[in-house]
């Protein structure tokens, strides 16, 4: 049974180290099923994927080994029993985590429809009349954001200028903004 044990624990050790050193050359997205599995219609958590399943063995393995040490020589088979509740756990946790993320990673997205209304500083002058783009910084979504902007003023506005973002093109993301010096009741 200690073999078992061993191969399980070794067979999972690997399974995961390879899984990182796929996912940190570039295969963790879009890549081979064995990295790519937390993708799912349904978004529920994947506890048959290669990465929960891989932490399962690995903590099974380790927690058999543990037991068995522990439990006398006629109740040496339960430790495989005893072992399953662990490396379930094991296996819960990963997805869990992996699912949380994979949201992290795409729940992050900048929505740039959410910048208009918002009073920013011009950062890099802006042209008058739309003869150019400038840069404006702006607070969006709990960050600073830079976005190149334009203006229809008849006057440029100058580095360190309030303005207001008025829309926001989603081809380029260029800001359109006037000076709040133009909007009464508007200056911070």
């Amino acid at each position: 049974m200690e073999s078992v044990f061993v191969w399980c624990m070794g067979l999972g050790a690997v399974v995961l180290a390879g899984q990182i050193v796929l996912t940190l050359v570039g295969f963790g997205e879009g890549g081979p099923d064995l990295v790519d599995d937390v993708d799912g219609a349904s978004g529920a958590l994947n506890l048959l994927s290669v990465r929960s399943l891989s932490a399962g063995a690995v903590v099974f393995g380790a927690a058999g080994l543990l037991l068995l040490g522990r439990l006398p020589g006629a109740l040496a088979w339960s430790a495989g029993l005893l072992a399953l509740g662990p490396a379930v756990g094991a296996a819960w946790i990963t997805a869990y985590l992996t699912r949380l993320m994979h949201r992290a990673e795409t729940s992050g997205n900048l929505r740039l429809d959410g910048a208009v209304g918002q009073i920013g500083t011009v950062y890099l002058r802006v042209p008058p009349a739309g003869e150019g783009t400038g840069i404006v910084q702006f607070t969006l979504q709990g960050r600073t954001v830079e976005l190149s902007a334009r203006t229809n003023d008849a006057e440029a506005l100058a580095t360190g200028a309030n303005v207001l973002v008025i829309s926001v093109d989603p081809e380029d993301g260029t800001a359109d903004v006037i000076a709040t010096t133009n909007i009464e009741g508007l200056e911070p």
